[in-house]
């Protein structure tokens, strides 16, 4: 069998741009691959591990704890991720997505909020709106206390705002009323 990957100097798996990986394989954690590289289904993934920008990913892939992905990296229906997981910007998630225990989770990230590059994940699904936000995981309203707690003020104003409007896009998820933390 011919390998498809080297090693880097603290042993790790590295795969190149490009890779085409059959389907079911299973990779260690710390694992990375390159640009576009394509996975078939079912395909899993260690805790830690780290894609390229312009990934495919197919249908039920499952990513643990950690996982980070680059920008415009695409994802297949019935796709699940642990928890912790950083997306870069341009994602496209498919129908059925689990992400925070939120099924049919509906993702909206927004970067630069406040000048600093730091990236807030807006979640919402299964009747609730998840924020995360760095090590910052929870409701809108805690979130806004937090961000009003540390002077944050834009974060306070502009996160709320961006939940409700992505909650009024999705009526059929029977989101709870957003607070807006006052």
């Amino acid at each position: 069998m011919t390998t498809i990957y080297t090693t880097d100097t603290n042993g790790w798996r590295v795969y190149p741009d490009g890779a085409d990986l059959r389907a079911e394989m299973e990779f260690p954690d710390r694992t990375t691959f390159g640009n576009w590289t394509k996975f078939g289904n079912w395909t899993k993934f260690g805790d830690g591990t780290k894609f390229g920008d312009g990934t495919t990913f197919g249908d039920g892939t499952k990513f643990g704890d950690g996982t980070t992905f680059g920008n415009r990296t695409t994802f297949g229906n019935r796709t699940t991720f642990g928890n912790r997981t950083t997306f870069g910007n341009g994602n496209t998630f498919g129908d059925g997505t689990t992400i925070e225990g939120t099924t049919n989770a509906r993702i909206l990230c927004l970067s630069n909020v406040d000048g600093s590059g730091r990236q807030v994940q807006i979640i919402v699904g299964d009747g609730r709106v998840l924020i995360r936000a760095g090590c910052f995981r929870g409701t809108v309203d805690a979130f806004v206390a937090k961000a009003s707690g540390e002077g944050k003020d834009m974060y306070a104003a502009v996160i709320p705002a961006a939940a409700a409007a992505l909650a009024a896009q999705y009526p059929s998820l029977r989101l709870a009323a957003i607070g807006r933390g006052k």
